[in-house]
């Protein structure tokens, strides 16, 4: 159902994922969003950097903040 959702996805899409996380470990999951147009972010930390720290924060928060600013 995941995989259904996600390419059905018709608008820009941002992923952060941490460098230490769950998800990039996966190397399945990272080969098929490689052909997805998803835009990944990989930032140093774990499953919860935006949690972690306020650099961590930070991080993920410039992220987004760069994809809102995008015309």
């Amino acid at each position: 159902h995941a995989k259904a959702f996600v390419e059905a996805v018709r608008c820009p899409v941002d992923l952060v994922l941490a460098e230490e996380g769950m998800l990039a470990k996966e190397s399945l999951l990272m080969a098929w969003l490689g052909m997805l147009p998803i835009r990944v972010h990989r930032l140093p930390g774990g499953h919860h950097l935006h949690l972690d720290d306020e650099a961590g924060a930070q991080a993920v928060a410039d992220c987004f903040n760069r994809a809102f600013a995008a015309p």
